[in-house]
């Protein structure tokens, strides 16, 4: 029951920050938050595609690097 409820809550927090990427297409912090999220679910390939996003519109961007 309770991996259940972790499953539903990952499910429900992924939905959120996609849906705030949708919003927010350029906010870094959105994409950042989508990307960690990403890691702690063990989908590091997926992380590393967001962070690529980021750095293509902002090179620099220190916690993207």
């Amino acid at each position: 029951m309770l991996r259940s409820h972790a499953s539903r809550n990952a499910r429900s927090s992924n939905s959120e920050l996609l849906r705030a990427q949708v919003l927010a297409p350029d906010d870094p912090d959105v994409a950042l938050a989508l990307a960690r999220f990403y890691v702690a679910e063990g989908h590091g390939r997926a992380a590393l595609d967001v962070l690529e996003r980021v750095l293509l519109r902002q090179p620099k961007h220190v916690v993207a690097l």
